[in-house]
């Protein structure tokens, strides 16, 4: 079963060297591929787009980010009252903004 499997790869090796040829160990071999790439690309308005849309959503963004740094620091503080005040003294006074009067009964009558 080996041998037939070792057969079946040679001949696989020997089509893949049939099909795709060594390259060229030549001294202008990189500068031929770019050559044939470059070649092969199509010129089009769609290069330069997009090489000035990244540029442009560069300066944009950057544009955002000192817009969003100028606004806080020229923005005022939030007062400090605000900060102090607790969870259970807003609840504490959420209650007493619903409070209809009656609770005094259950007060008096509990003692």
């Amino acid at each position: 079963m080996s041998s037939m499997l070792e057969q079946k790869l040679d001949w696989l090796f020997k089509a893949y060297r049939a099909a795709c040829p060594a390259p060229d160990p030549s001294v202008n071999f990189m500068p031929g591929l770019w050559a044939k790439i470059d070649a092969q690309r199509s010129q089009s308005w769609i290069i330069p787009l997009r090489i000035w849309a990244t540029r442009v959503t560069a300066v944009a963004g950057l544009a955002a980010a000192l817009l969003a740094g100028a606004v806080g620091l020229w923005q005022q503080p939030y007062s400090t009252q605000v900060l102090e005040v607790s969870y259970v003294d807003v609840l504490a006074d959420d209650a007493a903004d619903e409070f209809d009067g009656d609770l005094w009964l259950l007060v008096g009558n509990s003692q």
